[in-house]
């Protein structure tokens, strides 16, 4: 019982620091998304405008 309780507990913590990270890495490419997106509608409005 006690090595299942270490085990379990080791666990929760490595998924708590790899989700802190992987939450990061989510957050940054919804960012870069966004940024790309709007440089993309930018860059083909302001070419239909000429």
């Amino acid at each position: 019982m006690k090595t299942e309780q270490i085990v379990i507990l080791t666990k929760s913590n490595i998924m708590r620091d790899d989700s802190n990270t992987f939450m990061y890495v989510v957050d940054g490419i919804i960012l870069l998304h966004f940024i790309v997106g709007f440089v993309w509608l930018i860059f083909k409005f302001s070419k239909k405008k000429e």
